[in-house]
């Protein structure tokens, strides 16, 4: 029996045993990505293993030859499949989910708790719903994301975009913070990604 024949016969065997092992490993990836809820580490660890079959399956249906040639190159590929999948989960995030993530990101910083946050014009309107009970304006009171935080917190909302493609910023009085996703996701790739790889891909070489 091959190796591709024998992670077959295994994907069969120990499907359950996976799903379990996704369920730990959403767990344990929950607050090292960015303390967001339980089913988004889920969601990401699920996205994990359906680009690892895809791969394997891939593999499998190349010659022999073929098959160890590029095997290799398409575990890589299952990472950064699992990466373009987490960028556009955070991308749609609104309401509370959204809420809950900027507030994630901005109690890790220490900040002087009066900036003005900044977004671009795509997004302006669903920050500004899931952040603030005010309507539209110049600048609006983020009401919702300051009782979030706790005492000490009057961040407000600008109506000027940003330039940057996804997130938002906060601009101080003498610095100011970017909270972009992909610098964010950069961070989370150096930290989980050989984890990830590892897991996905142990006993399979």
């Amino acid at each position: 029996m091959t190796l591709y024949e024998k992670i077959a016969k295994k994907g069969q065997l120990e499907s359950d045993a996976i799903r379990k092992e996704a369920e730990i490993e959403a767990k344990a990836l929950e607050h090292k990505i960015v303390a967001e809820a339980e089913r988004e580490a889920a969601l990401i660890i699920a996205k994990a293993e359906d680009a690892k079959h895809s791969a394997i399956a891939q593999a499998q249906a190349l010659g022999e030859l073929e098959k160890r040639q590029s095997f290799s190159a398409l575990k890589s590929s299952v990472i950064d499949e699992v990466f373009t999948n987490v960028s556009e989960h955070f991308k749609t995030l609104e309401g509370e989910d959204l809420q809950s993530f900027v507030a994630s990101q901005i109690k890790r910083e220490k900040i002087d708790g009066d900036e003005t946050m900044r977004v671009n014009h795509r997004d302006y309107e669903k920050y500004r719903q899931a952040l603030s009970s005010s309507k539209e304006g110049k600048l609006i009171e983020l009401d919702h994301l300051n009782k979030l935080l706790g005492k000490g917190y009057a961040l407000k909302l600008e109506n000027v975009p940003s330039m940057e493609e996804d997130g938002f910023l906060l601009i101080g009085a003498t610095y100011d913070l970017n909270f972009s996703v992909k610098p964010l996701l950069d961070r989370m790739r150096k930290a989980n990604e050989k984890t990830l790889f590892d897991r996905l891909f142990r006993n399979e070489e």
